[in-house]
């Protein structure tokens, strides 16, 4: 069990976790909105405007949501290449080595 090993299992794990993740905060906006269009159904008179700040206010938390996962997201993929590369690097100089250790036997 070498550094790629693990490095693939830290990959697959963050993957899932990722994918489990979105899939909640999509369960969340999703009832979260319901809930909203629910209840603009049974305001009082006069407070329209009320729900249209509060779908105007998870509006925009949704697209700064959605820009934060984005960054995440790309931040995260290049820290994976990063280590990847590292890993590669260190497997390659491990493998020269023990190859010259071996020729000066």
């Amino acid at each position: 069990m070498g550094p790629l090993y693990f490095a693939s299992i830290a990959s697959s794990t963050h993957a899932e976790l990722t994918k489990t993740a979105e899939a909640q905060v999509a369960e969340t906006k999703r009832k979260v909105i319901e809930f909203v269009d629910h209840a603009s159904k049974n305001v009082p008179p006069g407070a329209e405007g009320a729900v249209a700040f509060v779908k105007s206010a998870i509006g925009s938390a949704n697209a700064g949501y959605e820009q934060f996962a984005k960054s995440t997201k790309q931040a995260v993929e290049t820290l994976e290449n990063n280590v990847n590369s590292a890993v590669d690097q260190l497997s390659q100089a491990a493998t020269k080595t023990a190859a010259a250790a071996r020729t000066k036997k």
